[in-house]
């Protein structure tokens, strides 16, 4: 009887071990997506607010680019989907 105790004891704390890595790992991964969608906004917000052909929108192109690796047809998809978040 008592095998059977330390048995459900073992497999509780590996549970609750494996489910607090679980949390941890959402946590640290939705934290990456908010701060590469803040970057994106503050992008779009350069890139919108440039005049056209400027060097400002320029450069809010080439570090979006370096940044995520989309084209200017995507910049402004993004644009236009962050810009009404």
């Amino acid at each position: 009887m008592a095998f059977f105790r330390n048995e459900i004891k073992l497999v509780f704390y590996i549970t609750v071990g494996v489910c607090s890595v679980l949390v941890a790992v959402m946590a640290v991964r939705m934290d990456v997506r908010d701060s590469r969608n803040d970057r994106m906004r503050s992008l779009c917000a350069v890139y919108w607010g440039a005049p056209d052909g400027s060097s400002e929108e320029s450069r809010a192109l080439v570090q979006a680019e370096r940044s995520t690796g989309i084209s200017n047809l995507e910049m402004l998809s993004y644009c236009r989907f962050y810009g009404d978040q």
